[in-house]
């Protein structure tokens, strides 16, 4: 399926984001997903803490799009960059 998400990067962004994006957008990418970590363990902390009902909303919810999030990638699996990269020895 690399071809076909390939296929879809060119189209909405003109080429892979690790090719067009800017080596100062590809940090700021990488702080976002850092992030991303941190909110995924305070916000339901949050809500287990102030509003059971609210929690179990958010595990519901978010137990939800990691299903189908993964269900996803087991019909359309991608290999990665692995494949198309070189490495040179020096």
């Amino acid at each position: 399926m690399d071809g076909l998400l390939l296929g879809w990067d060119r189209a909405l962004i003109g080429e892979t984001p690790s090719v067009a994006w800017e080596p100062w957008l590809e940090d700021l990418a990488m702080a976002g997903g850092l992030f991303f970590f941190y909110y995924l363990i305070a916000g339901p902390g949050h809500y287990c803490l102030r509003n059971v009902r609210l929690f179990r909303k958010c595990m519901v919810g978010l137990f939800t799009m990691y299903g189908l999030a993964f269900m996803g990638y087991t019909i359309m699996p991608a290999g990665g960059p692995h494949p198309h990269l070189t490495f040179v020895s020096s």
